[in-house]
């Protein structure tokens, strides 16, 4: 995170949502990313999803819900920094 954020953290994480939120490939990669940490903390066989193909039906962690997911995440951090939360 830039040092400019230091004394904003719940700005840099709306920033870094927003990024990942608007990009597609950015959040396929994050997913893709997750995943491979999640098989590797479980000592599972992770479930990629392909781009244009629908996911494996017993992924819990699709494109569609980690953005889903991220959403409601921003919404409370938007909701937090409109209230003046600041840590």
């Amino acid at each position: 995170m830039c040092s400019h954020h230091l004394d904003a953290p719940l700005n840099s994480l709306s920033n870094f949502l927003q990024s990942l939120l608007s990009q597609k490939t950015l959040l396929q990669d994050f997913v893709r990313r997750v995943d491979m940490k999640w098989g590797e903390l479980y000592d599972e066989r992770p479930h990629f999803e392909k781009p244009g193909q629908p996911p494996h039906p017993e992924d819990e962690y699709t494109h569609v819900s980690v953005h889903a997911q991220l959403t409601e995440i921003l919404s409370v951090v938007t909701l937090w920094t409109f209230i003046g939360v600041t840590h």
